[in-house]
């Protein structure tokens, strides 16, 4: 097809969006602690620190073309044109922030699935750790009911008025990186929203930074500090008798660390460590010769 704005004969240029999660889609993909097939994949669009592009997204896996038709169709996968990155703040200070925009009266509380909580907003610290400790009950509950066979929903709301029509607390269990949180949304419940992706994605990336930086933290007894300038007895590049040495003379006293410094100057003496003297014709402070 033509661009019209286009000179005449040009092609227009494929449009390749960025992917992320919707809401709906986030919930689909963590809402269990070990995901199925079509949930794994949809976690891979938050592995990284950015939004994938579309056809970096579909070049990894062919399969993944016919999961991303249905995902655009049952609205779990949104397309962007511009680029989009994962939350880069500390958790202590971001969390109370993402889960504010998650109830209508900004009540909100975010909990382990041991009942640690994690983050609270609106609430007072009391009623946080009341609603958290009530949320490992329902954890507990939901998990033998799943041994009994029966899946239930993914949200447990509780209501004051006889209508029923708007919740008084609403607890919502999703996994990430097989831990269990649990949000607790006073009032008005706005889950279908992207505060819960940016939740989400903010969790996952804290992980993501946490690994990239371990796993770039160089370690010599790994053999993974690379050392251009000496050869290393650790990495095998040198033997113990080729090391420089001050008891051999070959470093200079001015580079030797603190009791070194002006105390060992003596490279005319035999040395054990050289094998020059045996131990019994040493001069020993025991013996009394030094």
């Amino acid at each position: 097809m033509l661009n019209p704005q286009a000179p005449q004969g040009a092609q227009a240029a494929p449009r390749d969006p960025f992917l992320m999660l919707t809401p709906a889609g986030a919930l689909r993909a963590h809402a269990r602690a070990q995901p199925d097939k079509d949930g794994a994949e949809l976690q891979t669009l938050m592995n990284g620190l950015g939004a994938p592009l579309r056809s970096a997204w579909l070049a990894e896996s062919p399969a993944r073309r016919a999961l991303l038709t249905e995902a655009l169709q049952k609205g779990w996968v949104q397309e962007m044109a511009h680029p989009l990155a994962a939350p880069n703040v500390s958790l202590d200070s971001y969390l109370p922030h993402a889960i504010a925009g998650l109830s209508g009266e900004r009540m909100a509380a975010l909990s382990s699935d041991e009942g640690f909580c994690l983050a609270r907003v609106g609430y007072s610290e009391d009623e946080a750790e009341t609603l958290c400790a009530a949320a490992v009950e329902f954890f507990d509950f939901a998990a033998r009911q799943k041994q009994r066979g029966w899946r239930g929903g993914q949200a447990i709301c509780m209501h004051e008025d006889l209508d029923m029509l708007m919740p008084r607390t609403t607890f919502m269990l999703f996994w990430v990186d097989g831990i269990g949180y649990w949000i607790i949304v006073g009032g008005e419940p706005l889950l279908n929203n992207n505060a819960f992706v940016e939740l989400v994605w903010g969790l996952r990336a804290a992980g993501v930074r946490f690994r990239m930086k371990t796993e770039r933290r160089p370690s010599i007894l790994k053999g993974e500090v690379q050392d251009t300038h000496k050869p290393s007895i650790l990495k095998g590049e040198v033997t113990l008798e080729q090391a420089p040495s001050i008891l051999k003379g070959e470093v200079r006293i001015e580079q030797a660390p603190s009791i070194l410094k002006g105390e060992v100057q003596d490279t005319h003496k035999p040395s054990i460590l050289k094998g020059e003297v045996v131990l019994e014709q040493a001069p020993s402070i025991l013996k009394g010769q030094a």
